[in-house]
């Protein structure tokens, strides 16, 4: 991959690395009005992409699968660090890439599958493909959470004698399972269908993400003055090597977009959707 953002620095030179943050491009990290800004690169596309692969780039814009590789990126790189920073798009037509702060939280409530095929995230899980006996009764309690008990046992009594459990003992089953749900454990949906591209295509995620925020209003570095003492050596090492992470990041964007240029072609189908309408019918007698 060609360093298109990247460049070298001379981490032994203060002079070097002032020069290289002091010179860096940089554009706002929400509005132009709202006066904060933080490092950042113009990605746009006849500013990135060679003349023979703009116009198979400008078709690529409007490919979901395309932005959801280079949000995998985003994602990747800001998990090393720990997601206090993270790399995203701005600007009117998303031309830009820029240099955020953010903070990871891990709180109990969160995606508990997503989508193989569109990436897109869900709050429930998947139930298993071959549920076991008693992953059976849970999925009752999953299935009638406003139901009590007794009535989920009373409703399905036929069923649950042929798994080979006694009423006390689904009983249990079922307190325990709403005790779990109301701690946070997750509810199962009723099948595996994505709920955007409608795909039987959901996972369960083995480790849950980390949930973060991201901070678009907080500068990072605007007007700073890198020849105070606050600034040492090792801190301005710590900061150039920053950057030209973030830096090496977009090269991986440009790099992965012009892949796409050349290895896939935008085709235009047509896509038959079902759509419900309501008709009249003669009255049966």
């Amino acid at each position: 991959m060609e360093n298109y953002f990247c460049q070298k620095v001379d981490l032994r030179s203060r002079a070097a690395m002032v020069q290289f943050l002091t010179s860096h491009f940089r554009y706002n990290t929400m509005n132009s009005w709202n006066n904060s800004t933080s490092y950042a690169n113009n990605v746009k596309v006849n500013r990135i992409i060679p003349r023979e692969h703009q116009d198979q780039a400008y078709n690529l814009l409007e490919q979901e699968a395309v932005f959801h590789h280079i949000h995998v990126l985003f994602s990747e790189w800001a998990e090393q660090y720990h997601y206090r920073w993270h790399a995203g798009f701005n600007g009117r037509s998303g031309g830009y890439i820029v240099l955020y702060q953010g903070q990871a939280e891990s709180p109990k409530s969160g995606p508990k599958s997503y989508c193989l095929e569109c990436g897109q995230h869900n709050f429930k899980l998947v139930p298993p493909e071959n549920p076991t006996p008693e992953q059976r009764l849970i999925l009752l309690v999953h299935q009638n959470q406003t139901w009590r008990d007794a009535v989920i046992y009373e409703n399905n009594e036929e069923l649950i004698k042929n798994l080979g459990f006694e009423r006390e003992a689904a009983l249990a089953i079922f307190a325990a399972e709403k005790r779990k749900i109301s701690q946070g454990a997750g509810e199962f949906s009723s099948s595996n269908k994505c709920g955007k591209c409608h795909a039987p295509a959901r996972v369960n995620y083995e480790t849950p993400p980390t949930r973060f925020n991201i901070f678009p209003v907080r500068s990072t570095d605007m007007g700073e003055d890198f020849h105070s003492e606050d600034w040492d050596m090792e801190s301005l090492r710590d900061r150039v090597r920053l950057v030209q992470s973030f830096d090496q990041l977009c090269d991986q964007v440009r790099a992965l977009f012009i892949a796409y240029c050349k290895d896939y072609r935008v085709e235009e189908v047509e896509v038959m959707v079902p759509q419900k309408r309501k008709i009249l019918k003669p009255v049966e007698v």
